[in-house]
């Protein structure tokens, strides 16, 4: 759980660099949390959750997702459709980016 939240903040974070709307953060703080929502799936049991985990974590699903995404914000919240999408599908790779152990331990090492 509380690496979900992190790859949340990481999003949200990077999302605030480039704009000031909030709805546009918080898209990108949700694109952020979305590959982990296949943890729902260990309700079933540990073999549906490594099915759903392995397709939830596809980049090719951060674009269909994003997509899907800035669709619903255009119609429902007012919100530009690319910067949505831009936002969203942003928060999705830098979760399957951050989660990568090696871009990890790089980032420590060029940090420190």
């Amino acid at each position: 759980m509380p690496f979900t939240l992190i790859h949340g903040f990481i999003a949200y974070i990077s999302v605030a660099l480039f704009t000031k709307d909030r709805k546009l953060r918080a898209l990108g703080f949700i694109g952020g949390l979305w590959p982990d929502l296949d943890a729902i799936s260990l309700l079933f049991g540990n073999e549906a959750y490594l099915h759903y985990h392995k397709l939830m974590h596809p980049l090719v699903f951060g674009v269909l997702f994003g997509v899907l995404a800035a669709i619903i914000a255009g119609r429902f919240f007012k919100m530009g459709r690319m910067k949505s999408f831009a936002a969203f599908t942003a928060g999705f790779f830098l979760h399957i980016f951050f989660k990568n152990k090696r871009v990890l331990l790089l980032l420590t090492i060029l940090l420190f």
